[in-house]
């Protein structure tokens, strides 16, 4: 099959919403964090030292997972297959030249550190031949910060944030939404209070049904780039206090680009005296997050915070 019939013709039960703001505009106190670098030049002594005899290298070993069946009790077998590795052979000149990119150093001077290294250049040659990967991973790195050190500072300031802004050159937001993850404040479900302190949009068109479940309850290394992240809910508890709130699907909890906006969105949160969640969407569909908060099993998943 092609990848356009695996991927379908997309989901045709979505209806398009016109999503308004609702006013006043709701704002909120945080921090915006600048982070400053400078880069120091080191005048190293010591050949710099790679440690390779130790390197763990089953994490760049390929797995291969086959099953006889489709049946779900039936085990799957794994095996290594270094043939599937399909690694670049290295050679003095091209792993040079390929430092030499990556650091924007002179070529000669690649040369000089690699083959003075305590690892010493064919060990180098031989490992980063059969496991491209570690000389991303360790080469380029350790050489790098064996001739330079980063130093970096914070800026902390106040800033105060809108929540939702009124869309420039139309007087609404289109998305397009499955019927059932949509709420609007027209819905007779919700209470007046409810409405007034909920809805900064008349229309909230959401993505999957954990996240309507967390709605309803109480309120990219890739790229290389600095993005900006938009969490999914903001809550303001009894007391006060906020929790800023990120809905994942169970598989995607450990993906490296969630972590990545989950640690800048903590970093900020800290500063500013704002509790950020992420619950799993099993999780949300299977639990109360208010009223299952008195069991410590729960407590202890409500806290739960994804690993960096």
């Amino acid at each position: 099959m092609t990848i356009n019939d695996f991927k379908g013709k997309g989901d045709s039960n979505s209806v398009a919403y016109e999503v308004r703001v609702v006013p006043p505009p709701r704002t909120l106190a945080t921090k915006e964090i600048t982070h400053h670098y400078e880069l120091i030049e080191k005048d190293p002594s010591e050949p710099v030292k790679f440690d390779l005899e130790h390197l763990d290298l089953e994490r760049y070993l390929v797995k291969v997972h086959g099953i006889a069946t489709l049946r779900r009790e039936q085990a799957a077998k794994s095996r290594t297959d270094t043939s599937l590795n399909d690694s670049r052979q290295f050679s003095e000149l091209t792993l040079v030249a390929e430092g030499a990119r990556y650091l924007n150093m002179k070529a000669l001077d690649v040369k000089r550190y690699l083959g003075a290294s305590v690892d010493g250049m064919g060990k180098i040659i031989e490992i980063v031949s059969t496991y491209n990967e570690v000389f991303y991973d360790v080469i380029i790195p350790g050489l790098f910060n064996h001739l330079w050190e980063v130093r970096s500072t914070q800026e902390i300031n106040d800033r105060e944030v809108v929540l939702l802004k009124a869309p420039k050159d139309a007087d609404c937001y289109t998305f397009r939404a499955k019927p059932g993850l949509v709420i609007t404040q027209y819905s007779s479900t919700l209470s007046k209070d409810e409405k007034s302190k909920t809805f900064h949009a008349d229309t909230y068109c959401l993505d999957s049904k954990p996240e309507r479940e967390c709605f309803s309850q109480y309120y990219d290394p890739d790229s290389q780039r600095i993005r900006s992240y938009y969490p999914d809910l903001l809550a303001k508890m009894t007391d006060g206090s906020y929790q800023l709130i990120e809905v994942k699907d169970d598989n995607k909890i450990y993906d490296r680009i969630v972590k990545a906006k989950a640690k800048a969105a903590t970093e900020v949160d800290t500063a500013s005296n704002i509790e950020y969640i992420m619950y799993a969407g099993s999780y949300l569909m299977n639990s109360n997050v208010l009223t299952d908060t008195d069991d410590s099993d729960s407590i202890l998943k409500l806290n739960e915070r994804v690993p960096f």
